[in-house]
């Protein structure tokens, strides 16, 4: 009978967070967001369409209470905000954080910038992502 092997793997592993997402009959659906909290952004990357993020806050707005989670269907994990800025252009939003150790930045541009797409910024990479809200 074939053998399972189990190997841990090095440092601290993000943990499957309580607010996730799924997209089913063309509906994006969020569960687990916490009472008193309203959804700020929700996107995905523009390739492959499987990584989402979902962006939320309390509705008594603080730029220090942002969440974000990040992950495939399902599998979102909590990323921890350092920091979010808005401008005063209409609401350009630039939020830094951190995730399994690593810093990224999401950029959702104002909406009267029709040319400038939002994206993410990790581990060297850019992605473009489309915004579902």
């Amino acid at each position: 009978m074939p053998q399972t092997v189990t190997i841990p793997l090095p440092g601290k592993q993000p943990e499957k967070s309580e607010v996730q997402a799924e997209i089913r009959d063309g509906q994006v659906y969020i569960t687990g967001l916490p009472d008193g909290h309203t959804l700020e952004y929700v996107a995905r990357d523009v390739e492959t369409k499987s990584k989402l993020y979902v962006v939320h806050r309390p509705e008594e707005f603080s730029l220090d209470a942002f969440r974000l989670h990040i992950g495939a269907e399902a599998e979102l994990v909590e990323a921890q905000v350092q920091k979010v800025r808005r401008y005063f252009d209409g609401g350009t939003t630039l939020i830094d954080y951190i995730l399994a150790g690593n810093q990224g930045e999401l950029y959702f541009p104002s909406p009267a910038y029709k040319d400038k797409k939002p994206r993410d910024r990790y581990q060297g990479k850019t992605i473009e992502l489309e915004k579902l809200i």
